[in-house]
């Protein structure tokens, strides 16, 4: 197609590429035009400069109309004719001068316009002779010489279109080539860079393809499989179909689940949002071994355009990998090394959440600070690493004991906190008070070994900072008072 067909914004764009594209069929036609009057016997001036007119009439519609570009080698054409015959007729040697708009129709015309040209050519010089030459029927070297400039013009110009065609694809497959790289390193670029790189790809897939719903799942390496993020689906439910053997695609890199299929009215409940009429099940590889499942669900739409699916899949190993490197960060920032249950970071992050469930539910929740009595001395007496395997000890101890929903961390040094959800005063008295006296004995001597702790009841509207300021002074109260006892705090209801 020619470059005033590619969709210029504005004429000016169209005026500048239609000049630099067709300067040179302009020049080397005038140039033939001029030279075609230079030692002509017999000049017919009015079809020589009518010749011109036509052809730079013709020129200046398709400079000034992008649409009537192709008039533009017609017009050409149609002035070689009359130049032609202006000059010296069929003696006057520039019948090659009309191979320029067949030539020029070949580069940027259809092949419809190239046959049209061809036959345009044929019929005008087949006029030409019968209408100037007397001996027309008979077989003369000036028709030869246009015979084989016709048949030249139509092999030369199907196979420049032929080429020029294939330039063109190759040019527009590796301009799309490279506009998907750029929107795969834009991808990658925004995993690599997001907090959460499940929920970033989820969100691409549903920019980038035609998918109305997306959620990534991660393997670990016992086979368990988990929800890492998810758009247009129901949290809940596709925590549940982690488990489900719809996910099992038993060694098949890809599934489809249509609206007939049974597993579909599973999905379709995780997928309640966008109500999917397609569902395809991606396995997700990284090194040769499955590490997740991309989930993709698609409503009255084809999957089969915007970033191909195995490219996304790629895209989704590498997701997985970065949050798999985050959980092992967060799992080291939240955890304390000694004991290998949480550190107060991670405390701080579950207290809230606990907070805000026994706000929206109006459930009890109580709170207990636990110290180790005297634990300056037992290291003093033992030695810093009998008292850090004690310290490890009671923390798997206590974390055994707990219940579900209960949680313990490591406060700081010998201090630990635990977190009762849905419990009274009366319940976390009792809890507290058996982890007392489960503390792990030291060379059978239960006294070398004992814990105070002070516990305070969340009043509904204080603040977690106000709360462990009870607990802890319960805590203090229960050292002031001999320690190895429990001090439920005054303020606790």
């Amino acid at each position: 197609m020619h470059p005033a067909h590619r969709g210029y914004q504005d004429l000016d764009e169209y005026q500048e590429n239609l000049g630099r594209h067709g300067l040179p069929y302009v020049v080397i036609t005038a140039v033939a035009f001029a030279i075609s009057l230079v030692g002509a016997e017999d000049p017919k001036l009015p079809l020589f400069f009518a010749g011109w007119a036509v052809g730079i009439a013709c020129l200046g519609l398709a400079w000034l109309r992008p649409k009537f570009w192709i008039v533009a080698p017609f017009g050409a054409l149609a002035g070689a004719i009359l130049i032609r015959a202006g000059s010296d007729g069929l003696d006057s040697g520039i019948g090659p001068l009309l191979l320029i708009p067949v030539l020029a129709i070949a580069v940027y015309g259809s092949r419809w316009a190239l046959t049209a040209m061809v036959l345009t050519v044929v019929v005008a010089v087949l006029c030409v002779h019968f209408a100037t030459d007397d001996t027309a029927i008979s077989v003369s070297s000036v028709w030869r010489q246009d015979v084989v400039m016709i048949i030249l013009a139509t092999v030369l110009a199907i196979a420049i279109q032929d080429l020029v065609t294939r330039m063109r694809r190759e040019r527009n497959l590796a301009e799309e080539r490279g506009l998907m790289i750029e929107r795969l390193s834009d991808v990658t670029r925004r995993i690599a860079t997001s907090v959460n790189g499940g929920d970033t790809l989820c969100q691409v897939a549903i920019e980038e393809t035609p998918a109305s719903g997306a959620a990534l799942f991660s393997f670990d390496l016992n086979g368990n499989r988990g929800l890492i993020a998810a758009r247009g689906g129901v949290t809940e439910m596709l925590d549940d179909l982690a488990q489900s053997p719809v996910l099992r695609n038993e060694g098949q890199i890809e599934r489809r689940f249509g609206a007939g299929d049974p597993e579909m009215v599973e999905i379709n409940a995780a997928f309640a949002e966008v109500a999917p009429d397609l569902v395809i099940c991606r396995s997700v590889t990284s090194e040769k071994r499955e590490v997740g499942t991309l989930l993709l669900a698609y409503s009255d739409a084809s999957p089969d355009s915007g970033i191909p699916l195995e490219l996304l899949a790629a895209e989704a190993s590498i997701a997985i990998r970065h949050h798999q490197v985050t959980e092992q960060l967060e799992h080291l920032a939240t955890t304390d090394p000694l004991t290998s249950i949480d550190n107060r970071r991670g405390w701080e992050r579950m207290i809230q959440r606990a907070l805000g469930q026994a706000r929206r539910h109006g459930q009890p929740l109580c709170l207990a600070m636990l110290d180790l009595d005297h634990f300056k001395e037992f290291n003093d007496a033992y030695g810093h690493q009998a008292g850090d395997d004690f310290l490890r000890e009671a923390a798997s101890s206590w974390e055994e004991m707990i219940r579900i929903d209960d949680h313990i961390a490591r406060y700081g040094g010998e201090e630990f906190v635990l977190t009762l959800p849905n419990t009274d005063l009366e319940g976390a008295r009792k809890i507290v008070d058996r982890l007392r006296a489960a503390l792990p004995d030291y060379d059978g001597d239960p006294d070398k070994t004992t814990c105070s702790a002070g516990i305070a009841s969340w009043n509904g509207s204080e603040t977690v900072r106000e709360l462990v300021a009870r607990a802890d002074q319960a805590l203090y109260l229960a050292k002031e008072g001999g320690r190895n006892k429990t001090v439920v705090s005054p303020d606790g209801t």
